[in-house]
């Protein structure tokens, strides 16, 4: 009896080891596929070869080019190869890691007269065309035109760490606040994110961005609006939604369930119970610009 006794109690704690060794073992292996990232390498990396870009003087697009490109651009229709639209529904990390082979981190960097470091602004942008051809605001690229010292550099760099020039502004639109910008991608072909259907309100969004350089921010919401804004010759449209950004994510993707691009983000609006001396915080709306004004500024060919 007293045997019998010790071989159960060793077959138990041998199912117990068992066990624990295989679920430890399971859970290593799941967190192999989890990506960290260090965003302060990320920006110092893109500081150091934008200020090496401006101090050789190999600079693509001046500010001053892209101020009248800017201009001549505005609401041109242009001609695109565009991959068609998903179909599939995704899951969420799906949807993430898919979206984030076409998410740009976009640079505006400039050397300063008071000390030799790189300074840069960033903000968001995506793919829509493998050749370099690219989504983000109007009032990125104004950022970049704005910055009062000639020596700076107007960047984008993908997931994988390369970074590229802009080195056209090929269709823009101020009322709307979107820009279509070609970048030198020396013969890479990059990964584009297709443009899907309008977003009917309660649909599903996702949003990848970069807010304050906290890089690749992966939020979720649902359309909660869909306005439209005429004056005078000109016609606004807005998409609000739910899913968190801030500032630095201004060009970055709003994706549907099916890894679809159905908007870009452009900007947030503060409601506050005393309005004028804005004090007691009720609500912020986040306000994008739906794809119906990408798709009015192109002519595409999917394929």
């Amino acid at each position: 009896m007293k045997s019998l006794k010790n071989l159960s109690t060793i077959s138990i704690y041998t199912y117990l080891f068992t066990f624990l060794f295989c679920y430890t073992t399971y859970a290593q292996k799941e967190n192999t596929s989890v990506e960290y990232q260090d965003p302060t390498s990320i920006i110092e990396e893109m500081k150091t070869e934008t200020g090496n870009l401006i101090k050789s003087n190999k600079i693509i697009l001046k500010g001053d080019q892209a101020e009248e490109q800017l201009f001549l651009a505005s609401n041109k229709v242009i001609s695109l190869d565009l991959p068609e639209p998903k179909k599939d529904v995704l899951t969420s990390e799906k949807i993430f890691n898919e979206g984030k082979k076409s998410t740009l981190i976009i640079g505006y960097a400039y050397l300063c007269n008071t000390c030799d470091k790189t300074h840069m602004g960033n903000a968001s942008g995506y793919t829509i065309n493998e050749d370099g051809i690219f989504i983000t605001n109007y009032h990125v690229v104004k950022s970049y035109t704005n910055i009062k010292f000639d020596k700076k550099a107007f960047v984008a760099r993908t997931a994988d760490g390369k970074i590229y020039q802009v080195k056209n502004v090929l269709s823009a639109s101020k009322d709307n606040d979107v820009a279509i910008l070609e970048l030198e991608t020396n013969g890479d072909k990059l990964t584009p994110m297709s443009l899907g259907a309008p977003a009917p309100i309660g649909a599903s969004a996702f949003v990848i961005s970069h807010p304050s350089q906290i890089f690749y921010y992966f939020t979720k919401g649902m359309v909660s609006r869909n306005d439209m804004r005429k004056n005078n010759d000109t016609t606004q449209y807005v998409m609000s939604i739910t899913a968190d950004y801030a500032k630095g994510s201004s060009g970055g993707p709003v994706i549907d369930i099916y890894g679809n691009a159905i908007g870009t983000v452009s900007s947030t609006h503060s409601y506050y119970a005393n309005q004028s001396k804005q004090k007691n915080l009720q609500m912020v709306t986040k306000n994008t610009v739906p794809v119906i004004v990408i798709k009015e500024l192109l002519q595409s060919n999917e394929g």
